[in-house]
């Protein structure tokens, strides 16, 4: 194969092209035997368009930072930008110091299935058990599959746990998040679904029907026209809690599982906490996403001011950032606004983005959700 651009001793820039193709279908065919992985190679170089760039990457030698770099370099290349050195300048700037004290990991954009493929060798991580104390038949979704998740599967939940977290966990967050489904189309487990309050309703195309008796019964009403709309479905905050971190706890490498056993009791209901680390959260500026993305990040230095374990969690337009609680390295409880200066500091990423808000899940009282409607003048010419 020719190497159209560049070369180094840890990647290699190449242009797709038909001539190339060709080379890479027979250097497959010559190794296919020893080195059958080899063979989904073909199809994924025929889905890059005609004539773009792509690296292959000794994975070993490239970490967390140097693939978006290179991943800056492709984008730039491919769209012809001219701002390649002062995006890489700012991607080091927010990126370096974070990727230094924590590791990454990054589910939804890709199908992962996580844990051991033997379902006689399987532990779950939530009982501990394993065949035939328990089985593992059902399919278990890291993010629930009422949310659109159709890429994420933990194989070490086996099915007692995942029909109990399913009842008195996620269901929690699916009631929390359900008027945003309808609202921006995402379809659930059984396809788009509608949403109900006590005194509206909103159809799977996200129109709001409003039941009231006035003002708009008035002949001449004045706009803009606000309503408090109530939803019916309650849920416990803490459990929407629980929910964020169970998928956590889907998704991490089992070497980190040990650090956090005491969260996993919490989650399964073995033990209690009265008071919890605020919870992040914002609406952000940019289309809604139609499959949830979820982003763990793992310290890797003996920092005291640094929770362990954090979770971003992204569905539609909302983003929410949390910290795993009871972590085995945290020497922090992480409990006020005040504790999360260096947090800010080392997630700079995060912080570059306006208009957080911090909350408080730690009650288990069961809630509902409010919102407020504004009607504006539909005779108002803008």
């Amino acid at each position: 194969m020719e190497i159209e651009e560049s070369k180094t001793g840890i990647y290699c820039l190449y242009r797709k092209t038909e001539k190339l193709v060709d080379r890479l279908q027979k250097l497959v065919n010559q190794l296919t035997n020893k080195h059958p992985e080899f063979n989904q190679l073909p199809a994924w170089i025929r889905e890059i368009p005609e004539n773009d760039y792509f690296f292959f990457i000794w994975q070993p030698l490239i970490d967390q930072l140097g693939h978006i770099l290179l991943n800056n370099t492709l984008v730039a290349i491919n769209t012809g930008r001219t701002d390649l050195p002062q995006i890489q300048q700012l991607t080091q700037t927010l990126l370096q110091d974070l990727f230094k004290k924590y590791t990454c990991h990054q589910y939804g954009k890709e199908r992962s299935y996580i844990g051991e493929a033997d379902k006689t060798r399987r532990i779950c991580r939530y009982c501990g058990k394993s065949e035939p104390a328990t089985i593992f038949k059902n399919t278990a979704h890291a993010i629930p599959e009422a949310l659109n998740n159709k890429h994420i599967v933990c194989r070490e939940e086996c099915d007692s746990c995942n029909e109990w977290l399913g009842n008195n966990v996620e269901q929690h967050l699916i009631n929390y998040l359900a008027f945003w489904r309808t609202l921006y189309q995402i379809p659930g487990k059984e396809g788009q679904k509608k949403y109900t309050g006590k005194d509206f309703e909103m159809d799977p195309a996200g129109k709001i029907h409003v039941r009231v008796d006035s003002p708009l019964d008035d002949p001449a009403p004045t706009f803009p026209i606000t309503f408090s709309l109530t939803a019916v479905d309650k849920f416990s905050p803490q459990n929407i809690y629980k929910a964020f971190c169970k998928m956590v706890v889907c998704v991490l490498p089992k070497q980190y599982l040990s650090r956090c056993q005491p969260a996993i009791d919490w989650i399964m209901g073995r033990r209690e906490i009265t008071q919890l680390p605020p919870v992040w959260h914002k609406q952000v500026k940019r289309s809604a996403l139609q499959s949830p993305e979820l982003l763990v990040y793992v310290k890797k230095e003996k920092d005291r001011a640094l929770p362990g374990i954090i979770g971003e969690f992204s569905y539609a337009q909302l983003k929410f950032v949390f910290i795993l609680p009871l972590c085995e390295t945290d020497e922090m409880a992480f409990l006020s606004p005040d504790e999360f200066e260096i947090f800010w500091k080392t997630f700079k990423h995060l912080g570059k983005m306006e208009n957080w808000q911090h909350q408080d899940f730690s009650s288990v009282e069961k809630k509902t959700i409010g919102f407020m409607l504004t009607i504006e003048d539909p005779n108002r010419v803008l």
